[in-house]
């Protein structure tokens, strides 16, 4: 049997022991307890535990002396005789050989300069396609003083580095999403003799999100089929037309059709104008045609109207009520004034609340034609903005019938804004109402339809959701003349209204209407009546 156990039992404890007995104990995979105990009593523990402590002793030594200020010529001091000796036995007891005596010289003198970490640099994240101009900056709490000598930026990325005394600054447009590597070359100032020292992080450029949505297209065999956009232009003596209507991204994403439709047009006839726009509701199978049918049959509606003896009707009215307005001699007789609206407002809705009966009309006999595709009225759901206007010696006559959400208004710049309706909003976000039977009652009619007579007027202006929910928010932004004066400046700057291209200003209205809006990403759709400035 063994005596080794015996022997170990027998050896001092040592002061490392108790560091060594935790440290083992504490690893990912600890050893037996009883292992343990043993390899701290045996020889060769204690052979290395003798040398520690010789060297220890002499390092604290010759570091006490060195502050001391005293002669560090003399020898290290030499350990206790117990230890000094437990090298030398502890060697030949396990039958290794003898360590060696490290010859004795005099012991360095700890530096004072202080110990430079390295420092790790940052930029904030930034985005794929937008301009950027942010700074350098060093993460090491309270780095010591330094120098920026070169920043590696990668090709092509679109983005350039400033070195200026004190700190760098990245600006630029980045052309590319991703994690990008940067290399700064860098030195302490407070360093006798600076080395160059290098620091490599990463930089993320996030993608932009316009490139993540897919435009796929429609189906073209489908039998409501239409163009995934739209745009057209007119003109007539008093004003100009311009319309577009554009695909939503949620839309083209999935490679939806287009739900929104227009139509507009000028009448010589009677020298009205005429604009219709329609919103398709998302979740009815074919409401794509009936907005398209209700523009198409608002607009037809319209012409065979106005063209004819209700043109003729609504001219004399309009001449009787801009008289009762102004009086007799200035002065303002409230129940001729309030008359004369009356029978107006009757004469319009005539005209132009009748054009949303037909448009309804309209749709009824489409489901009709086509029993094949066993599709119901609420199928071809769509909102309706039927307008018309004329320019008279006495000012400009608006008249139309709003149903749903949009917006129909009677805009002058820097003046005010008149809205021919308002937003029929539903119990929870999103809702609203669309052209049926009972909004199409005579009542209904009345209800829906109004009219302006302003002195002069800049544009009428119609459109879908799709574009006043991103540009005014709220329903109540509707009524701020500020909103509408930002949403004007916006479309003069962006088609050159007053150019004679129309086809270009049609390129640069659909190109308007792809402007980015977080989670405003429906159909779109604008129409424009406006005076153009030309004499």
């Amino acid at each position: 049997m063994s005596t080794a156990p015996a022997a170990e039992a027998m050896a001092p404890a040592h002061p490392l022991d108790a560091y060594a007995r935790a440290l083992l104990l504490r690893a990912d995979r600890p050893p037996e307890p009883g292992l343990v105990e043993a390899f701290l009593r045996s020889p060769h523990f204690r052979a290395f535990a003798a040398v520690a402590d010789i060297k220890l002793l002499a390092a604290l030594d010759s570091f006490a002396d060195g502050l001391a200020g005293l002669d560090t010529s003399r020898t290290a001091a030499r350990p206790p005789d117990d230890l000094e000796q437990a090298p030398a036995a502890t060697a030949h007891a396990i039958d290794t050989p003898p360590i060696a005596n490290e010859p004795e010289s005099e012991p360095a003198m700890p530096s004072a300069r202080p110990i430079f970490s390295d420092l790790y640099f940052r930029l904030p994240n930034a985005r794929e396609g937008e301009p950027y101009a942010q700074a350098l900056t060093a993460q090491a709490g309270d780095p010591p003083g330094f120098v920026i000598d070169t920043i590696a930026l990668p090709d092509d990325l679109g983005l350039t580095a400033d070195i200026a005394h004190g700190g760098a600054t990245v600006s630029g447009t980045p052309r590319r999403a991703g994690e990008h590597e940067i290399v700064v070359s860098y030195r302490f100032t407070d360093q006798a003799a600076p080395e160059p020292r290098q620091a490599r992080f990463h930089f993320l450029v996030n993608p932009d999100p316009k490139s993540m949505w897919l435009n796929l297209p429609s189906p073209a065999d489908d039998p409501y089929w239409k163009p995934d956009q739209d745009s057209a232009a007119s003109a007539g003596p008093a004003f100009r037309l311009l319309a577009a209507s554009k695909r939503g991204r949620s839309h083209a994403h999935k490679g939806g059709f287009r739900d929104d439709h227009f139509s507009i047009g000028y009448l010589p006839a009677s020298d009205w104008y005429v604009a219709a726009v329609a919103d398709g509701a998302g979740s009815a199978r074919y409401s794509r045609r009936g907005a398209q049918l209700i523009c198409e049959e608002a607009e037809r509606h319209l012409a065979a109207t106005l063209n004819g003896a209700a043109g003729a009707g609504i001219d004399l009215a309009a001449q009787a009520f801009h008289l009762a307005r102004a009086g007799d001699a200035g002065t303002e007789n409230p129940a001729a004034l309030e008359s004369a609206r009356a029978a107006l407002h009757q004469h319009l809705c005539a005209a132009v609340g009748h054009a949303a009966y037909h448009a309804l009309k309209a749709i009824h006999e489409e489901a009709a034609r086509h029993a094949d595709l066993e599709a119901s009225i609420k199928d071809y759901a769509s909102t309706a903005m039927i307008s018309a206007c004329k320019r008279y010696p006495f000012g400009t006559l608006c008249a139309a019938y709003w149903v749903g959400d949009g917006a129909v208004a009677v805009y002058r710049a820097g003046h005010d804004v008149t809205l021919l309706g308002a937003v029929d909003g539903g119990e929870y976000s999103g809702q609203t109402k669309f052209l049926e039977a009972a909004e199409v009652t005579q009542e209904a009619l009345m209800r829906r339809t109004r009219f302006a007579l302003v002195d002069d007027m800049t544009a009428l202006i119609v459109m879908t959701d799709g574009v006043s929910d991103p540009r005014f928010e709220t329903d109540s932004a509707l009524a701020r003349l500020a909103a509408w004066d930002r949403l004007w400046q916006e479309l003069e700057q962006a088609l050159d209204l007053s150019g004679a291209d129309d086809g270009a200003r049609q390129e640069r209205l659909l190109a308007w209407l792809d402007f980015w809006s977080p989670g405003n990403h429906d159909d779109r759709t604008i129409a424009l009546v406006y005076r153009d400035g030309r004499p």
